[in-house]
């Protein structure tokens, strides 16, 4: 009985340190999830902006595009 019940606290003990590891392993991975999610956020946000830069860059391109057509007309009626 002696034997049974040393073997027993020994797997209690090796049971013990097991549930800490996993349990620092769950906080670890809980921890590098919320910092990724921080990043995603982030990279989000910032993907959003450039995307309304572009937008913008868009809208400025088109009225250039424009002031030089109507550059070119007024060139091509003062030439006539």
């Amino acid at each position: 009985f002696a034997v049974v019940a040393d073997e027993v606290r020994k797997l209690a003990s090796r049971t013990s340190e097991a549930t800490e590891e996993i349990t620092s392993v769950v906080s670890r991975n809980q921890e590098l999830t919320s910092r990724a999610v921080g990043v995603i956020e982030s990279g989000k946000s910032r993907a959003e902006e450039v995307r309304s830069l572009v937008g913008e860059a868009g809208d400025v391109i088109n009225e250039i595009q424009e002031a030089a057509r109507e550059v070119v007309d007024a060139v091509s009626q003062f030439a006539n």
